[in-house]
């Protein structure tokens, strides 16, 4: 989660140097982003023992596109498709070619409610947003060596709760960008579902 943090810090000192930030504006918008990403699965070593050298890899890049409506300056609803980072563990032995390793991979179509606070009338906005996901997760096992490779894949489609908060603004009268923060809750670290977060810098493109 650290290098998601740092990834979020970064974003926002972009944010507010381009005084970039997807505002309430009433009607129908479009828009994408990027930023950090992870998969909660378990932040453990895939297998422990002695002479085996373990990595894993937990977050990094992720995004979202989203297509919404904001029925006034104070309620809007909202779908998306968003993609996570993948977390890879791999465990290989020390004195053979022997190896084993675990993917995770998400994606997730959301959709969500949103509720808007403006702050006054400076184009600035605070939000929440809540509603279900539709998780799409893939668990991808291998062990092989010398003389055999053996997958195993398990794959889960699951309805999850999703919520998040954000801060946006009104960059001119069709363009707004947003800082935004959401959370899959997903049904544990250990599970083909485990919970995801997603932090991204989004621009959108508003018809109203």
């Amino acid at each position: 989660m650290k290098k998601t943090v740092k990834l979020g810090l970064a974003i926002l000192s972009l944010s507010s140097i381009t005084s970039i930030a997807n505002a309430a504006t009433p009607g129908a918008y479009l828009g994408l982003g990027l930023g950090g990403s992870r998969i909660e699965s378990a932040n453990e070593d895939l297998i422990s023992g002695t002479n085996l050298r373990n990595t894993r890899t937990l977050g990094g890049l992720g995004g979202r596109v989203f297509a919404g409506y904001n029925f006034n300056r104070y309620f809007g609803v909202e779908a998306g498709f968003a993609k996570y980072a993948d977390s890879k563990y791999t465990t290989t032995s020390t004195v053979d070619s022997s190896y084993a390793t675990l993917k995770d991979t998400m994606n997730a179509f959301d959709l969500v409610g949103k509720a808007y606070l403006p702050i006054a009338d400076s184009g600035f906005n605070v939000y929440a947003l809540g509603g279900a996901a539709r998780v799409n997760a893939t668990q991808k096992t291998t062990i092989g060596g010398d003389s055999m490779t053996f997958t195993q894949t398990e794959t889960a489609h699951k309805i999850r709760p999703v919520y998040g908060l954000g801060a946006s603004y009104d960059v001119t009268e069709h363009v707004t960008t947003n800082l935004e923060f959401s959370h899959i809750n997903g049904t544990g670290k250990y599970s083909a579902t485990p919970s995801a977060n997603l932090l991204t810098l989004n621009l959108a493109y508003n018809f109203g």
